[in-house]
């Protein structure tokens, strides 16, 4: 529940769109650039690879507007040099009124399947879509195995250094779930870090050939319009139990806008556990074990929220 009318969050791997889609809210996360970040608390500092990013958390998306709109209306890239100068676009608000759009569908990223709740709420976007008359195709992008793992790269470039002097501040332990930090000992070189930055160059490139090949599918004579798919496996996640975070980090590895939407609500009576499933692997097989085995009384009721990602620069 948000007891405010507007937030504002980071985001480097999910962090304004996990808290807004589990607690039901839109969030959204802006291209690199788009929004000022200087003078933001960061850890991490200084790594460039992907930058963390700055964007509203609201409980309407015409509150995200107003705020998006009320920061640039400022003109920030006068104050931040890594704002782009890109003012509120007033023109393109109705660029495709009337139009039929066309949209992808990523119904599970192929590592590990969404849980019967999110699969629910895909297909009832999509029903909605094709009801209102646009078109709903297959999203079978280039795999994003390659794609997280070069995400989890650049957090360890100065292995943990960072994180760890700030879990040192106070002599707690470090949180489980990014003890694997303890694990990296050795910081890597320039050129290594060089090499992950061709490596991200090279995924982004497959992606946008991908994106822009789909314009031969749409029929509406441009590529996708926006794809839809999941914010995480599960509704939310118990405590040490969010284990994967693939649906999040690929688009900022990407570094494309993404707007967390709610859709639904759990539904303890509908969403049950497939107690047929066959697990892709142990990661996905230990992901379904940790939600299914309690979905029938601990997500019931729980907001249940979706991604559309937008292929543009400085959205």
């Amino acid at each position: 529940m948000l007891l405010a009318p507007l937030g504002f969050g980071t985001d480097i791997g999910g962090s304004i769109r996990i808290p807004a889609a589990f607690n039901g809210l839109y969030g959204i996360r802006p291209s690199a650039g788009r929004l000022p970040y200087s003078g933001m608390a960061n850890s991490m500092d200084g790594q460039n690879s992907i930058l963390s990013v700055v964007g509203p958390l609201a409980t309407s998306a015409g509150s995200l507007k107003l705020a998006t709109k009320a920061i640039l209306d400022k003109k920030p890239w006068l104050h931040d040099p890594m704002v782009h100068e890109i003012p509120w676009r007033e023109e393109q608000e109705g660029e495709f009124e009337g139009q039929k759009l066309c949209f992808g569908v990523m119904r599970s990223d192929g590592i590990v399947n969404p849980l019967p709740p999110v699969r629910r709420a895909i297909e009832l976007v999509v029903k909605a879509l094709q009801d209102q008359g646009h078109k709903v195709i297959d999203w079978t992008p280039p795999s994003h195995k390659a794609i997280i793992d070069a995400a989890l790269e650049t957090w360890t470039f100065d292995a943990g250094t960072d994180v760890k002097a700030a879990f040192a501040l106070s002599g707690e332990p470090m949180a489980p779930q990014v003890s694997f930090f303890e694990s990296v000992s050795e910081e890597k070189t320039a050129t290594e870090i060089a090499a992950v930055n061709v490596w991200l160059r090279d995924l982004k490139k497959g992606y946008l050939d991908y994106w822009t090949g789909t314009q031969e599918g749409t029929g509406t004579g441009r590529p996708v319009d926006a794809v839809i798919c999941p914010l995480a496996p599960f509704p939310a996640a118990r405590r040490e139990m969010y284990k994967y975070y693939g649906y999040s980090t690929w688009v900022n590895a990407l570094d494309y806008t993404s707007v967390v939407v709610p859709v639904t609500n759990v539904d303890k009576l509908v969403d049950t556990v497939d107690v047929e499933y066959k697990a892709i692997d142990e990661q996905d097989g230990e992901i379904q074990g940790d939600c299914e085995s309690i979905a029938s009384f601990l997500y019931d009721g729980m907001a249940q929220s979706l991604r559309i990602g937008v292929l543009r620069r400085g959205c």
